[in-house]
């Protein structure tokens, strides 16, 4: 038997949108862990990309909400599959280190 695997994406990218090919090029995890380390090299908007709605982001080290702009659904290809993915990003710049806890 195979079991499909549809992975939850994070990543930052300099622009305020991100194209289907943008999100595939970002780091896939199984889940999201608590809290989910997500380091930035330079400054950009996080993304976050999952196949069923986020309903909390929070800054771990703080406990204070990350604000969040839904970007809706896109349609992805995983492993020769599409699957619509509810697509997240952060409605500032960021330019640090933010441990992010995602439920």
């Amino acid at each position: 038997s195979k079991t499909f695997y549809v992975p939850k994406i994070y990543g930052t990218l300099a622009s305020a949108t991100a194209t289907s090919a943008q999100l595939l090029a970002m780091t896939h995890v199984q889940n999201y862990g608590n809290p989910q380390s997500v380091t930035l090299s330079s400054a950009g908007y996080i993304y976050l990309a999952s196949p069923s709605a986020i309903t909390q982001v929070k800054n771990a080290d703080t406990g204070f909400a990350v604000a969040m702009t839904s970007l809706g659904t896109q349609t992805l290809s995983i492993n020769g599959q599409n699957v619509s993915y509810y697509v997240y990003r952060t409605d500032q710049l960021q330019a640090q280190t933010l441990r992010l806890s995602i439920s």
